[in-house]
């Protein structure tokens, strides 16, 4: 076999490995993942995304009685990016009130009492 054929073949076995190596790992694990939010009845909900498929849809605020869905995209997000951490951290992604509150400075009345939230304004949406 002559050196041209020779390092053709050499090149050619190198790209097939690269290419291997390159499909075979995905990557660093939190690369896979993803947080997406969208509108949900007269608010906001996230979806947590591990590649293209959805693994949590959430149109409502977690941790509170009742299908309220959060009063703004920011916080939609927010909420959605704290699970995502849990779960990189191989954590439990469930949210409590306490954790909604601490986030989205919720007052107790709404946690409470969960009053449609047409009367409560997120300070985030003052800024």
């Amino acid at each position: 076999m002559n050196t041209i054929k020779k390092v053709f073949l050499a090149a050619l076995i190198a790209a097939g490995a690269v290419l291997l190596l390159y499909f075979s790992f995905p990557g660093k694990s939190g690369e896979m993942y993803r947080v997406e939010v969208f509108e949900a009845g007269n608010g906001w909900g996230y979806r947590i995304l591990k590649e293209d498929k959805t693994i949590i849809e959430q149109p409502c605020m977690p941790g509170i009685k009742g299908n309220i869905p959060f009063p703004d995209e920011v916080s939609a997000r927010d909420i959605g990016e704290l699970v995502l951490l849990k779960i990189k951290k191989n954590e439990d992604p469930s949210i409590t009130p306490e954790e909604l509150k601490k986030k989205l400075s919720i007052p107790d009345h709404v946690l409470i009492q969960n009053p449609v939230f047409s009367d409560y304004q997120n300070p985030r949406s003052l800024e």
